[in-house]
């Protein structure tokens, strides 16, 4: 059962990124004028459910060079979710300059932020991390 549901998660993720639906709804959460708060409201959670769900990684990865930091979070939770049992997309990740991105970002320390980049950091080895 588990297999069927990463398989439906993958296809919907492929389905996503095709769409740009990950865009669009980033681009109605910066929508800021009060009038369309509900819309807004709307939209960040249907955005953290995609990213939750998406384990389609190519999707997430351009959110990595222009996500807001309470949209990073979330991406890059996704990533450390993924990537420790995916050595393919480890792999990719590392080609594509995502884990370089990954080091680009100042996280507080004790944060989920910085919670995340600690886990994708340990699923390389030391000298490819510096």
């Amino acid at each position: 059962m588990k297999h069927i549901n990463l398989l439906h998660a993958f296809t919907c993720g492929i389905a996503i990124y095709k769409c740009s639906v990950v865009q669009r709804y980033r681009a109605w959460y910066n929508c800021c004028s009060s009038c369309c708060d509900h819309f807004v409201l709307q939209a960040k959670k249907a955005l953290k459910n995609i990213l939750q769900k998406c384990v389609h990684l190519p999707a997430l990865e351009p959110l990595l060079h222009d996500a807001p930091p309470n949209i990073l979070k979330h991406v890059v939770g996704q990533f450390s979710k993924v990537l420790p049992h995916d050595a393919k997309a480890r792999r990719l990740f590392v080609t594509s300059g995502g884990l370089k991105k990954i080091q680009e970002i100042k996280a507080e320390p004790g944060t989920a932020l910085a919670e995340h980049i600690n886990g994708i950091n340990n699923c390389y080895p030391e000298e490819i991390v510096k």
